[in-house]
């Protein structure tokens, strides 16, 4: 359809005029009437060592031009090569997609012929034919020492392949390339073992695996036996001392015979504290603490760890964390027969007090009544000495000295 638009600049408008013409004088590419053949095929039946896809294609007699038409293969959508012909080597089994595209240049089109081959004439990797057995176990059984999983497998006779036979063992990650595994187990536990298999000549591989179960070897560190005590305690009762320690003692069972070095290290809420049998640990302030000790065998190889739990309420610690405080106050300090509590707010009302010594012993406990922001406490029958008053209100505590004369 051809059309024409005029525009008429004097008198400002258009107008549109159409005709529409068929062509039928050119020549189209039908090339069902042009192709005189085109076959695929393979010589997987012939007993050539190469095996080949072959392509053949030809043009009609009746076809003339003569210009050159181009042809190009095209296997599996990978170019291949040019011309009436094609033989392609294949490797290995599979579909293959074989086309040929066709370009006329006379009449300046083309088009694309594709067919399908199925190629089965290469052996496959067939190992359960090709492998006799396949062996692992450990040797628990035996009651030697030490203890190995071993491991072997065995080819068909009827596998014959010049090429290098190529192998890999692997266990729990660790990996051999030995013809057998002897592989030594320190432990108890599952180890799952796996064979790797490569055949050089057909090119394919495949694993066999196996699971194997190791509970044959003796733990020496059966240390219930081996203990002939483990204690801590503290020094908190003895005021005589001016720190106050975590005393831990460890000693081995009579009949543990090593003559090696018995390893020892003591830990204190997981930070270490020292070697050896004893522990003298000074304690900074009340609370819990975990003591443990890490026992390691030199002969046997193998560790533990023991633990205690303290729970340290020591007075005299508290005597050195006295509350420097100005809600709470004493006086008279020194004091004699009484000894007043005075409060900053007023509105307090009832309390509970605490007096301690200086061995952390608690000497009474008992609630105050406030009045006016004071309290007074009787302490005559205080021998004369330090002591602690421990007051608790509004869920805080507060400590302060006491010199009763």
């Amino acid at each position: 359809t051809v059309c024409m638009k005029v525009i008429d600049t004097c008198r400002q408008c258009d107008t549109m005029i159409c005709k529409t013409v068929t062509i039928t004088c050119l020549t189209n590419c039908t090339w069902k009437h042009k192709i005189g053949g085109f076959e695929v095929w393979n010589n997987c039946d012939s007993n050539k060592t190469h095996k080949n896809i072959i392509g053949k294609f030809y043009l009609n007699q009746n076809y003339n031009c003569s210009k050159k038409s181009v042809r190009k293969w095209t296997v599996n959508n990978t170019f291949v090569g040019y011309g009436e012909h094609l033989y392609y080597p294949v490797t290995k089994n599979g579909t293959y997609t074989v086309c040929m595209t066709v370009y006329d240049s006379c009449n300046k089109c083309d088009t694309t012929l594709c067919r399908t081959t199925t190629i089965n004439c290469f052996p496959g990797c067939n190992w359960k034919s090709k492998v006799n057995d396949f062996y692992v176990a450990s040797n628990c059984d035996s009651n030697k020492t030490p203890v190995y999983i071993n491991g072997m497998f065995i080819l068909n006779k009827n596998y014959k392949c010049t090429k290098r036979k190529v192998w890999k063992w692997t266990m729990n990650g660790v990996v051999s390339y030995s013809e057998k595994l002897h592989f030594k187990v320190t432990k108890n536990g599952t180890y799952n073992v796996c064979l790797w298999l490569y055949d050089s000549c057909n090119n394919c591989d495949t694993s066999f695996c196996k699971t194997v179960t190791v509970n044959c070897i003796k733990s020496g560190c059966n240390w219930k036996s081996k203990i002939g005590g483990f204690d801590v305690r503290t020094n908190c009762d003895s005021s005589h001392l001016k720190s106050v320690n975590l005393i831990g003692k460890f000693y081995a069972n009579q009949n543990y015979n090593c003559n090696k070095k018995l390893f020892r290290k003591w830990m204190v809420n997981n930070a270490f504290a020292g070697y050896g049998e004893n522990l003298y640990y000074k304690v900074p302030k009340n609370g819990t603490y975990t003591v443990c000790m890490v026992l390691y065998d030199s002969c046997n190889k193998c560790d533990t760890s023991i633990c205690k739990t303290i729970q340290v309420n020591c007075g005299r610690l508290s005597l050195d964390a006295v509350t420097e405080t100005t809600d709470i106050q004493l006086y008279p300090n020194p004091a004699q027969d009484l000894v007043n509590i005075t409060f900053s707010r007023q509105d307090i009302q009832d309390v509970q007090m605490s007096i301690l010594d200086l061995s952390g012993r608690v000497i009474q406990v008992r609630d105050i009544t406030v009045d006016n922001g004071t309290s007074t406490i009787d302490i005559q029958q205080l021998p004369p000495g330090v002591y602690l008053i421990r007051v608790s209100m509004d869920q805080q505590v507060y400590h302060l000295r006491l010199i009763k004369n």
